[in-house]
């Protein structure tokens, strides 16, 4: 990865076509030196909360959700992948499709989206997209010619399709354009000669819109990417000068998943970046040092970029010093609010109003905090 001395988080303009000719830097953000022991006052972002706890059937560990005006839509994972609908004016609950091996059925979901209102499911295994209206009604299909982990659709006839590429085959790419008039790959972006991370577990990434735009975040790489029919190019550049993970760790071939992540904890170096969101104001990340969870909130509109390692929520959970973690977990992210996902056990110790007689099996929590406006 290409790193500067100095600790900032660029917005860039980066061309990756064929002359891979970079452009110039329209904004250059920086991002404190010193973020240990920070905390994130929810009251000084938030107004107000709204707590969901969906009690219609024992869903598991919510992974994933989006939002449509008073619908939300929740990708499981426990054991089976399943895909839901919660209508929270109805107080109603939607599973979507069934797991099997018939026509229409699921073998494995990786990955869903929504597009045109649909709900688009991606089915790993075989390599297709089930399409079902808001009612959970089959609509159609798609199938693809080559297995991905994400997918997201540019218009009525694109599909963009990120796949984890293969250490020594050289072949093939990152993200595919898929045509579906065409019935082939129409573009190909991102070959081993020109991405960061080099093995396929440290290949995590998601694909979301912003605005109308599709973009890629991967988790240990230094880069965001918007993706368009023709050309790739790098919109976010994150640097975090010496607090950057070396090339020589990523492309240790010696080291295995466990090693790798063991050699991360023990260094001091930012790592594993994840779970990014964006909407007009703001743009979030996590990320991990010397072993410990932070979460970075950008606001585009003051130019202030601050990493908080704790945070204290006055107004839901009455937690003062709480850690984001699997337990506490931002999810979702609008330009109204900031979704986040609190599991049963984070809050039994609680004395907030508002979580009293919280059980362990009982749903995570999904709370909807209201951005100040």
């Amino acid at each position: 990865m290409k790193r500067i001395v100095v600790f900032v988080l660029f917005l860039v303009f980066y061309s990756c076509s064929a002359d891979k000719k970079e452009e110039k830097i329209k904004e250059k953000i920086k991002i404190e030196k010193s973020f240990e022991n920070n905390v994130m006052n929810f009251d000084k972002y938030f107004d107000s909360f709204e707590k969901i706890q969906i009690k219609n059937e024992v869903l598991g560990k919510i992974w994933r959700i989006l939002v449509k005006d008073e619908k939300i839509f929740i990708l499981t994972k426990s054991g089976k992948n399943r895909v839901y609908i919660y209508d929270r004016n109805k107080d109603t609950l939607i599973k979507i499709g069934k797991l099997g091996k018939g026509p229409n059925e699921f073998v494995s979901i990786r990955d869903f989206y929504i597009f045109n209102n649909k709900i688009n499911v991606l089915d790993f295994s075989k390599k297709r997209i089930l399409k079902f209206d808001f009612n959970g009604k089959f609509v159609n299909l798609i199938e693809f010619p080559i297995y991905c982990d994400r997918v997201l659709q540019l218009d009525n006839n694109n599909y963009v399709l990120f796949k984890k590429v293969k250490y020594k085959n050289s072949s093939e790419y990152k993200v595919n354009l898929y045509s579906e008039e065409k019935n082939k790959i129409v573009n190909e972006y991102l070959d081993l000669e020109n991405i960061d991370e080099m093995r396929d577990f440290t290949q995590n990434t998601t694909l979301y819109y912003y605005n109308d735009t599709i973009r890629l975040f991967q988790t240990f790489s230094d880069k965001i990417f918007d993706i368009f029919k023709d050309k790739i190019k790098v919109k976010y550049l994150f640097d975090f000068g010496k607090y950057s993970l070396p090339n020589e760790i990523y492309n240790d071939s010696k080291l295995d998943l466990f090693k790798f992540v063991s050699k991360c904890r023990a260094s001091s170096f930012v790592w594993a970046k994840n779970t990014f969101f964006e909407n007009e104001r703001y743009s979030e990340f996590l990320f991990k040092y010397n072993n410990n969870n932070y979460l970075n909130l950008y606001d585009k509109y003051k130019d202030k970029s601050s990493s908080y390692q704790y945070f204290s929520d006055n107004l839901f959970s009455n937690i003062q010093k709480g850690s984001f973690s699997l337990g506490f977990r931002p999810v979702f992210m609008n330009n109204n609010s900031f979704y986040f996902i609190i599991e049963p056990y984070y809050l039994i110790k609680q004395t907030s109003k508002h979580v009293k007689n919280v059980s362990i099996n009982d749903n995570p929590i999904i709370v909807k905090y209201n951005f100040k406006k």
